[in-house]
């Protein structure tokens, strides 16, 4: 029974990685499923490299592309390079990009990349005034970043203040952000705020997903089964992997017992341009 659960969720990462974007709406919580995959220390560790050529490479493709989805994608790349250019490079993007789409961005690389020497240049920007919305938002990821996975804790509080001020009337662009906080962080406020959530019809299910897989279960069982008599394939599919998160006896169950037909992947196209496998490992 483990087996099949632990089978259905890394299935479901696999599912959430395909999406056909001309075919439905963009949805935050697949967007936020995505980046918990693609940011998580596992995969990080993965494929952070030393090859600094290969970082300047792609510092240099940056600097010649025109196209904003290149840039996005080089400005995460370049933050697997464990190498002096890449923090400089993020660092100036921080403090000297016109483009505060680009500058967001380059603060959450930056971030990842966990080098303490470099927070001061992120506290530096958090406290300039009238930050905006998407500011406060890159913000908060920096600071959940650090707080999380980094040796500065305090900042927890801090991400969380801020995610709490911005994000339960958010717009979608600035509400994947919050989810993929919230879950990061866990604790009251990410229950707080996925019970939250549940009233929004449109995000009710995959609000119960996130709140299923922190341990959240009475509540979210009742909306799993329900969900599986939808016309919907990948709410159906969504629903599976809930239960398969909650993994009792009688959520099993209801898994095994579904027919063939409607217990299948439902494959889309990725939401996020960006392959690892494009870089290498350094030694």
């Amino acid at each position: 029974m483990r087996k099949l659960v632990l089978i259905l969720s890394f299935l479901g990462i696999i599912a959430t990685l395909r999406a056909q974007t001309d075919e439905y709406d963009y949805n935050p919580y697949e967007y936020a499923q995505e980046e918990l995959f693609l940011t998580s220390p596992g995969v990080r560790e993965v494929y952070e490299s030393t090859d600094c050529k290969k970082a300047y490479e792609f510092i240099r493709m940056y600097y010649t592309t025109g196209k904003e989805t290149e840039k996005y994608n080089y400005l995460r790349s370049i933050s697997f390079f464990q190498c002096e250019d890449s923090y400089i490079f993020l660092e100036n993007q921080i403090r000297n990009n016109p483009s505060e789409r680009e500058r967001c961005h380059a603060i959450i690389s930056l971030a990842w990349m966990l080098e303490p020497d470099y927070l001061p240049c992120i506290l530096e920007y958090a406290r300039k005034a009238a930050l905006s919305l998407q500011e406060k938002a890159a913000i908060a990821t920096a600071f959940m970043v650090f707080g999380v996975h980094g040796a500065t804790s305090d900042l927890k509080e801090k991400a969380i203040a801020i995610l709490d001020e911005i994000c339960y009337e958010a717009e979608v662009d600035v509400l994947a952000t919050c989810i993929l906080n919230y879950f990061n962080l866990k604790e009251t406020a990410a229950i707080d705020f996925f019970n939250a959530q549940l009233e929004q019809p449109t995000f009710k299910l995959y609000a119960a997903l996130f709140l299923a897989r922190l341990g959240e279960h009475k509540q979210t069982f009742p909306i799993f089964a329900t969900a599986l008599s939808s016309e919907d394939e990948y709410e159906v599919h969504t629903a599976v992997m809930g239960l398969a998160a909650i993994n009792t006896e009688e959520a099993t169950a209801l898994i095994i017992n579904l027919p063939p037909e409607k217990n299948r992947l439902t494959h889309r196209e990725r939401l996020i341009n960006f392959n690892p496998k494009d870089i290498k490992k350094g030694d």
